[in-house]
């Protein structure tokens, strides 16, 4: 169970589950689980949530976690927080995440999508900087770089900002950006696949530590780096997957040098291979098993 909440629906599939004595594991990807963090929670930084909801929403994740065998988590620094301050005796297991199996037979999409980046001439291609922020709850992580991406649209005349969720755009910015809000994960890769550069802005926070790696290894499928911040997981990534930036100037300097990589065919392709390998779903899975096994 991704996430679980104690609700109807949780009551119904854990009875479900239960009556044919099926281990039942939640996974955890975000710091969501614990109460003396509830005040450092995006929704709560950016005003949509009261600190009094949060802890509400806690509670809930943490009435599901006591109906369950266990959870898994994606690093160590959740693990460590969830076995030494959250759940001392409930079993933790650390699995990264992984590429959606589904995407292996997106292969031949993504021969396309890369034969037609490279067959437009440079007159007439787009530069897609993509960001796949997902929530509002991203607004103050974007507009701390604001500044730096419109600089960037007002030199780079064929970049465009491809925003797909519904994080909040200043006027200026929302001038050069294409926004969408929602979209199906069944139609998600045809999107991630059009990018030549990705972005994944965080401000330095607890809670932002805890964050996983996906959105790096989910444009690192179709070898598309991505800029970020110097998030504990983004910097476990494979070095070809990333440019990370320290400062604000850091941001300016790594978005050019992106947007130059996008034409370096070599590292593109050990790009793709590098996080194909890491982050397979099958290895994942295979360890998951393994661990199961030997607790359970």
């Amino acid at each position: 169970m991704h996430r679980p909440s104690f609700n109807t629906q949780f009551e119904m599939t854990l009875d479900k589950l239960q009556k044919y004595k099926i281990p039942i594991f939640g996974d955890f990807d975000d710091l969501i689980f614990s109460y003396p963090h509830a005040n450092h929670r995006p929704s709560v930084i950016n005003g949509f949530e009261s600190i009094e909801e949060s802890r509400m929403r806690v509670k809930k994740h943490l009435q599901a976690i006591d109906c369950i065998d266990g959870v898994t988590v994606s690093n160590t620094f959740l693990k460590n927080i969830f076995v030494n301050s959250v759940k001392e005796h409930k079993q933790c297991i650390q699995l990264s995440n992984s590429w959606h199996y589904s995407w292996k037979d997106k292969i031949d999409y993504e021969k396309k999508q890369q034969s037609l980046k490279q067959n437009l001439s440079s007159r007439e291609k787009t530069i897609y900087l993509t960001y796949f922020s997902g929530t509002k709850t991203h607004d103050s992580d974007l507009a701390m770089i604001e500044d730096q991406l419109i600089n960037l649209t007002d030199k780079e005349k064929n970049l465009k900002f491809l925003v797909i969720g519904k994080v909040s755009l200043s006027k200026k910015l929302k001038e050069k950006s294409l926004q969408i809000k929602k979209v199906p994960f069944s139609k998600y890769h045809q999107l991630v696949s059009q990018s030549h550069l990705n972005i994944a802005p965080l401000e330095s926070t607890f809670f932002n530590n805890a964050k996983s790696s996906i959105k790096i290894i989910e444009a690192g499928f179709f070898g598309i780096q991505t800029v970020c911040s110097p998030i504990p997981e983004y910097i476990s990534t494979p070095e070809t997957s990333r440019l990370i930036a320290y400062t604000w100037n850091d941001w300016v300097k790594q978005l050019k040098q992106g947007i130059q990589n996008r034409n370096n065919s070599s590292l593109l392709k050990r790009l793709k291979r590098d996080i194909k390998e890491k982050y397979h779903p099958l290895e994942t899975t295979k360890k998951f098993i393994s661990k199961l096994e030997s607790r359970l």
